[in-house]
C-alpha cells in the first residue's frame, strides 16, 4: 500500500474531511484504492461513522458497488445496479456482509425497502464470525421503523447470533424500550440465553437500564429456575424431622424416627424386577434350593497329571507317544493308514493332498530304527566306579573325587 493510500484511510479514521478532499484532489484514483481490510473508502467511512466523509466521497466520484451504495444510502444506485444484475440482492461484501445488513445497521430504510423488493433474504446470515443476520443489525443501530419493517417481512425475532444473543438481548443490553417493546409484542422470548447464561434482563440490569427492566419483570436467569421450582414444589418434599412425614411410592412413610419398611418386611417391592429373577438376600431366603453347589475337583486329580515332571525318574520323564484318540489318529484309521503315515501328506501343486501309496510306503522306510544298537540315556547304567568323572578336572583331591562318583557319603 503506498504512502498516499495509507495518507487517506488515515485522514478518513481521523475523521479530517479537509484531508480527504486534499488527497483525493491531488490523486483522484485514490477513491478506488482499499484498505488493507479489503474496504473501500466509502465503506471505511461508513464503518467508522464519518457521515461528511461517507457523503463527500460519494460527491467527489467514488465509484459504489452495491455495499457501498447500501451503506451510503444511496436508493438509486442500488436500484439500479439491481436492475442491471439482481443476483447481487444476496452478494456477500468483502467482510461477509449482505446489502441488507450494510443498510439495516446504518438505518437506510429506502435501501432497505428497495433490497426487500428486489427479492433480499430478511433472514440472510452474515459470512463471519459474527453470524448476525439483517434484524440484529438493525437492533445495533437503534433504528424501530427499521426493524418494524423487518419483522413484518419475515425476520425471526428468536434468531440468535454468535454468543447465543437475540435481538432482544440487543435492545435491553442497549437500553432500548421501544424496541423491546416491539420485539415482546411480536413473540420474542424473554427467557432466552446466551453461552454464557445471560438474559435480556440480565443484561439491562447489567447496564442499569430500568425502564427495560419494567417490560421484562418475568425474565431473568431465575425463569427457568423458578419453572423447575414450581414443578418440583408438585411433589411431596418438605424438611425431615418428627412432626413432617413424606409419602413415598407404595405408600411408604418416611422420617426421622419412622422405620424403614424394609427392615421387617423384606416383601416390600422396591423393584419392579419379577420375583423369579431378584437375587437379593432378602428377596431369596428361603429359596436356596434352586441354586446348585459347585463341586470343585479335588486338587490331587488336577496336578497328579503333571507330577512325572517333578520326578527323579529317568524314564518316567522321558516322551510318551500319544494314545490313538489324540493327533487325529481315529479320523485316519478308516482309510487303513496310520498316524505315522499321515506325516507324509503333502499338498499337490494346486490339486489339493497327495496321499500316494509311493509316498507313504517311502515314508514308513525312513521312518524305520536306522541305528539298532543305539541305547538311549535312560537305559544306560550308571557310569562304571573306577572312571573318573567327566566334570571332575585332573589333579583334584581323591576325596573329593570319591564324593563326586558317589563312592563315599
Amino acid at each position: 500500500m503506498s504512502d498516499a493510500v495509507t495518507d487517506l484511510f488515515a485522514a478518513i479514521h481521523a475523521n479530517n474531511l479537509e484531508g480527504v478532499r486534499l488527497l483525493i484532489g491531488a490523486e483522484h484514483d485514490l477513491l478506488r484504492s482499499v484498505s488493507p481490510s479489503g474496504l473501500s473508502p466509502v465503506l471505511f467511512a461508513a464503518y467508522y461513522h464519518r457521515p461528511e466523509i461517507v457523503q463527500a466521497l460519494v460527491e467527489l466520484g467514488a465509484p459504489l458497488s452495491i455495499f457501498e451504495a447500501a451503506a451510503a444510502g444511496q436508493a438509486a444506485r442500488v436500484r439500479d445496479i439491481l436492475q442491471d444484475n439482481p443476483l447481487l440482492v444476496n452478494a456477500v461484501s468483502p467482510d461477509g456482509f449482505s446489502p441488507l445488513g450494510l443498510a439495516a445497521f446504518f438505518g437506510h430504510e429506502d435501501v432497505a425497502s428497495a433490497l426487500l423488493a428486489g427479492g433480499a433474504d430478511v433472514q440472510a446470515v452474515s459470512h463471519n464470525a459474527m453470524r448476525v443476520q439483517p434484524l440484529h443489525s438493525a437492533v445495533a443501530g437503534n433504528h424501530a421503523r427499521l426493524v418494524g419493517a423487518l419483522v413484518e417481512a419475515g425476520a425471526d425475532v428468536n434468531a440468535t447470533q454468535q454468543g447465543g444473543f437475540t435481538p432482544l438481548m440487543g435492545a435491553a443490553q442497549n437500553g432500548n424500550a421501544e424496541l423491546v417493546a416491539l420485539l415482546l409484542a411480536h413473540g420474542a422470548n424473554p427467557a432466552a440465553q446466551t453461552a454464557d447464561g445471560r438474559t435480556a434482563q440480565t443484561l439491562a440490569a447489567e447496564e442499569k437500564h430500568e425502564s427495560v427492566l419494567k417490560l421484562l419483570p418475568e425474565a431473568g436467569p431465575h425463569s427457568e429456575e423458578t419453572g423447575k421450582a414450581e414443578a418440583a414444589a408438585e411433589l411431596h418434599t418438605g424438611r425431615m424431622d418428627n412432626e413432617k412425614e413424606l409419602i413415598g411410592a407404595g405408600g411408604a412413610v418416611t422420617g426421622v424416627e419412622t422405620p424403614d419398611p424394609k427392615d421387617s418386611d423384606p416383601s416390600t417391592l422396591y423393584t419392579n424386577t419379577p420375583a423369579q429373577d431378584r437375587v437379593g438376600a432378602a428377596d431369596q431366603s428361603g429359596k436356596a434350593s434352586q441354586y446348585q453347589e459347585v463341586v470343585l475337583p479335588d486338587a490331587k486329580e488336577v496336578t497328579g497329571q503333571f507330577d512325572q515332571l517333578a520326578t527323579r525318574n529317568v524314564e518316567a520323564m522321558e516322551h510318551t507317544p500319544q494314545a490313538p484318540e489324540y493327533a487325529g489318529a481315529e479320523s485316519v484309521a478308516v482309510f487303513g493308514v496310520s498316524t505315522t503315515a499321515l506325516d507324509a501328506v503333502v499338498p499337490s501343486a494346486g490339486l489339493g493332498t497327495d496321499m500316494s501309496g509311493a509316498v507313504i510306503d517311502q515314508h514308513l522306510r525312513s521312518a524305520a530304527d536306522q541305528n539298532p544298537n543305539y541305547t538311549p540315556p535312560s537305559k544306560m547304567s550308571p557310569p562304571h566306579l573306577s572312571e573318573r568323572p567327566a566334570d571332575l578336572p585332573t589333579g583334584e583331591p581323591q576325596e573329593l573325587q570319591d564324593q563326586v562318583r558317589g563312592d563315599k557319603i
